[in-house]
């Protein structure tokens, strides 16, 4: 990651990656980071208030879930109702709301992260309105529930 990152000029000037939340893999992550001197790139972030999730969203780029098991997963339903691309591993009901025009899939259980495939994630263009008005379509038609709950929280 650390060789991805120093390669890359348009990465290294452009992006920070924050990684919200805790996890088995936590520990193991904040150790690799001071390891690696990555705190410049990587900021570990254990928990935030759920009412500013929509203004994190808001100055969000991308949104990575490398969950190993989900039921939804609800976060990259708000990343894509905030109209953020999506860059997953393949849990949940990931497969029937991510496409190529709103993310990309990898597989679970990947043991290392493609780096350079989630930088070309990175470069490419996503039309965040259409993002947005995309997935609000297909909740209208699928989860009207999640799209009211969603309306009231990310107005």
């Amino acid at each position: 990651f650390k060789k991805a990152i120093s390669k890359d000029k348009f990465i290294k000037k452009n992006f920070k990656l924050y990684l919200i939340g805790t996890g088995d893999l936590f520990n193991s992550v904040q150790k690799f980071i001071k390891k690696n001197q990555l705190n410049k790139h990587i900021v570990l972030i254990k928990q935030l208030d759920s009412k500013i999730m929509p203004q994190v969203y808001k100055c969000g780029h991308s949104l990575i879930c490398l969950s190993s098991s989900e039921t939804g997963p609800t976060v990259v339903k708000e990343a894509l109702f905030s109209g953020i691309p999506v860059f997953s591993t393949n849990v949940g009901q990931v497969k029937k709301i991510i496409t190529k025009k709103n993310g990309k899939i990898i597989p679970v259980n990947n043991p290392s992260l493609n780096v350079n495939e989630y930088i070309q994630f990175l470069k490419k263009k996503f039309n965040k309105k259409k993002i947005k008005k995309n997935f609000k379509l297909f909740l209208n038609k699928e989860e009207k529930t999640l799209e009211k709950t969603l309306n009231k929280i990310y107005r």
